[in-house]
């Protein structure tokens, strides 16, 4: 095998670990620490956020909405980046498609989902 160093990566995709992190440790200040993190060590130019989707950690109605709290404040994010013009925050919807991938086979299933 050869070994190839990589100098410098053109994106970075970041998926906030709620789970490992409680909800109230998922702050601006550290999704906004990662991004520039990511550019100065990695060079990424492009830097995407997956929303946090509905799963096993999400145990509360509480919670729910504080999950919901944090995929606005990433949202929120990448639409205020400025770090640079060279540096792009974007924010991949992995919370609407898991979500709707859930609804839509618990629909196929024949569960209620209307409510």
């Amino acid at each position: 095998g050869q070994n190839v160093t990589v100098e410098k990566v053109d994106v970075v995709i970041f998926r906030v670990m709620h789970g490992w992190m409680e909800v109230h440790e998922i702050t601006r200040e550290r999704v906004v620490e990662a991004a520039e993190l990511a550019h100065e060590v990695l060079g990424a130019t492009t830097i995407v956020f997956m929303t946090v989707p509905f799963t096993n950690n999400v145990k509360t109605v509480e919670i729910m909405e504080e999950v919901r709290k944090i995929n606005d404040m990433i949202r929120d994010v990448a639409k205020s980046w400025h770090l640079d013009r060279e540096t792009h925050v974007l924010v991949m919807e992995y919370a609407a498609y898991s979500n709707h991938i859930i609804w839509t086979n618990a629909r196929h299933l024949g569960y209620n989902v209307s409510d």
